[in-house]
């Protein structure tokens, strides 16, 4: 069994689990709202235990879990009274932490501290990264005002995204692409990733990442569950 912890809002699970399931793979989608459910265990003295479908499942049957949430939000949380929403997202969030931590199937991306899915960098930090590694870079300003501070860096007129899935780098771009995409992996220890390029530069000029690779396109789902099922994983 393969697990996806998927946000409420995201509309490529739905799509992605079903090129999934067509290719043979028991694919079961959780949300806060299976978290909220009896039976959920953890503890150091003994394998955590999930609830799928209603039903208690030791974690020895997990083969794998994709991670599609990076944070709880309290907009996760709707079947709760307002007033507790943001209490619960803090719990479940640490939940999962704990959780996912134990876990010693595949897990991609491996949580975070500061992410369940991945290191939860900002932007200035991907763009930090890049430019460690010999990456032309688009420079990021942040304009303050009386109640905060807001991104102020322009988008690209077009972009060229490559998606990290594993071993192989997905998407239509000359070897450059393909190389400083899985630089930009390596570096931050993720298995999946999402990588934008300015479109029109002859060679790579990073614009942004983050983990949430198109599970929808049906090479990329395809590439997934090998990675879940250990074929070419990432550590």
């Amino acid at each position: 069994m393969f697990l996806v912890f998927s946000s409420l809002f995201d509309p490529h699970v739905t799509p992605g689990v079903e090129h999934l399931r067509k290719a043979g793979a028991d694919v079961k989608v959780l949300t806060c709202h299976d978290l909220a459910r009896p039976g959920w265990r953890l503890s150091l003295a003994e394998e955590p235990t999930l609830v799928v479908e209603g039903k208690r499942v030791p974690a020895r049957r997990i083969r794998g879990v994709l991670t599609r949430l990076a944070w709880v939000t309290h907009h996760e949380l709707p079947f709760l009274r307002a007033e507790d929403r943001e209490y619960g997202a803090a719990e479940m969030q640490a939940f999962l932490l704990a959780l996912l931590d134990r876990l010693s199937c595949p897990v991609l991306n491996r949580a975070t501290p500061g992410s369940l899915n991945g290191p939860g960098w900002s932007p200035e930090r991907w763009t930090r990264c890049a430019a460690e590694l010999g990456l032309a870079v688009q420079p990021i300003v942040r304009r303050t005002y009386a109640g905060g501070a807001v991104l102020a860096r322009p988008a690209a007129p077009s972009r060229r995204i490559l998606q990290v899935v594993g071993k192989r780098v997905l998407g239509d771009a000359p070897q450059a692409f393909h190389d400083a995409a899985r630089a930009l992996a390596d570096a931050a220890g993720c298995a999946l990733l999402r990588v934008a390029f300015a479109a029109r530069t002859p060679s790579p000029e990073f614009v942004g990442a983050d983990p949430f690779v198109d599970l929808s396109d049906a090479e990329v789902a395809t590439a997934v569950l090998e990675a879940l099922q250990g074929k070419g994983r990432r550590s």
